[in-house]
């Protein structure tokens, strides 16, 4: 059953690949019987990560996927963009320790935001941190569990 789910992977993948084709753009995938624009990069440091976030953000693209590896000192950022100038406010932030990056939440928390990417890289003392919030008409609970030891004042 395994095999056969893998196969079944693989070969999905293998169609989407040949249904694509490059646009003029590099790192630009164009399906061919839609136009849903998707733009990525892999292992920028972080001014070039600042730099495109700043125009992909100005051009109507918001991130489906953010990450980062590497020392803190040289910390490497790789996203995934998608085309959708309509939708809810998006914040971003990168490059921040634990402190600055827990302030950041609780704020927009407050102004009804809700975290949806995050991602740190480095030793637990040094770790820096980049993550996404989302505005949330609905006002959903939530928590984020970084270390939390004790529960009760959030229950």
């Amino acid at each position: 059953m395994h095999f056969r789910m893998i196969g079944r992977l693989l070969a999905t993948l293998l169609s989407f690949h040949s249904s694509v084709k490059a646009s003029k753009h590099p790192n630009t995938i164009l399906p061919r019987h839609s136009h849903p624009r998707v733009e990525y990069y892999n292992g920028v440091p972080k001014i070039k990560h600042s730099a495109r976030r700043r125009d992909l953000t100005k051009s109507g693209y918001r991130p489906i996927s953010l990450s980062s590896h590497g020392s803190p000192h040289d910390a490497r950022y790789s996203a995934i963009w998608v085309f959708e100038p309509i939708g809810p406010d998006f914040q971003v932030i990168h490059d921040v320790p634990k402190e600055v990056f827990d302030s950041w939440v609780e704020r927009l928390r407050n102004r009804s935001y809700v975290l949806t990417h995050v991602t740190a890289t480095g030793p637990e003392e040094e770790a820096i941190f980049a993550g996404v919030m989302e505005y949330d008409r609905n006002n959903t609970v939530w928590t984020l569990d970084c270390g939390i030891k004790d529960w009760v004042p959030f229950l």
